[in-house]
C-alpha cells in the first residue's frame, strides 16, 4: 500500500501543449486530463505533451522513495485514445508551479526518465511504471521541503517540441484520467525514512 496519495483536483493543475494541423500552430491550454502521444487525437492535433501538478507532497527531505506510480482511467476506446510511446519526467524545481504558456513547458527536467509503452482499453483503470528515481530526484534537491509541489510532464518519446507529427497514422495519442469522484488522476507514493545507526526506518 502506498503512503501518500495525492490527487489532481481541478482543471487548472493540468496543461497541454499539442500542435493544431488546421492552424498549423502550437497551442496551450488547461485540460484536466492526461494528454500524450504523436498521432491525432480529435482529428486535428498531433505531439500531446500534458503537465500534472500534485500539489502539497508532505514527504520530508532525505526521504528514501520507495515506489512511485501515477493512476489514471482510460474514458474511452477509441483509436486516438491508445498511447504508442511516451517518456515521463518531472520539472527540475524544488517547489514547481503550474506550466501557463507554450513556452513554459521548456522548462529543466529531471535527469531521470521513465519510458512508457501501454495500449489502453475503455475503462479499464491503470498505473504508469515506477517513477520512484524521477521523484527521488526532486526530493533530494537541496531546497526541497515537505510540502513541496511535484509536477510531472509526459512527452512523446519520438516527436518531441518543437517537431510534431501531421494527420493521424494510427500510432494514437491518449486521453485518460476523469476528474470526477469516481476515479481521480492520481499519485501514490512509498517510501521510508533512514534511521540513525544504519537501520531504516518504515513509515
Amino acid at each position: 500500500m502506498p503512503d501518500k496519495t495525492y490527487n489532481i483536483a481541478s482543471d487548472a493543475d493540468s496543461t497541454l501543449r499539442w500542435w493544431h494541423d488546421y492552424f498549423g500552430i502550437w497551442q496551450w491550454n488547461a485540460y484536466g486530463a492526461i494528454m500524450a502521444g504523436a498521432g491525432a487525437a480529435y482529428g486535428y492535433g498531433s505531439g500531446y505533451e500534458t503537465s500534472l501538478l500534485f500539489k502539497s507532497i508532505d514527504i520530508p527531505k532525505g526521504a528514501i522513495i520507495d515506489s512511485a506510480h501515477i493512476h489514471y482511467r482510460c474514458p474511452s476506446a477509441e483509436s486516438y485514445y491508445t498511447v504508442s510511446d511516451v517518456d515521463i519526467q518531472a520539472c527540475d524545481e524544488d517547489d514547481s508551479a503550474i506550466i501557463t504558456s507554450i513556452s513554459d513547458f521548456d522548462r529543466t527536467r529531471t535527469t531521470a526518465s521513465v519510458r512508457y509503452q501501454v495500449t489502453m482499453e475503455e475503462g479499464t483503470e491503470y498505473q504508469t511504471p515506477d517513477l520512484k528515481d524521477v521523484v527521488q530526484e526532486i526530493i533530494d534537491r537541496s531546497g526541497w521541503a515537505s510540502g513541496n509541489d511535484i509536477q510531472f510532464v509526459l512527452t512523446d518519446h519520438n516527436y518531441k517540441y518543437p517537431n510534431h507529427k501531421s494527420g493521424d497514422d494510427g500510432t494514437g495519442g491518449f486521453v485518460a484520467g476523469d476528474l470526477d469522484s469516481v476515479f481521480n488522476i492520481s499519485l501514490d507514493i512509498a517510501y521510508h525514512m533512514p534511521a540513525s545507526g544504519g537501520f531504516a526506518e518504515i513509515i
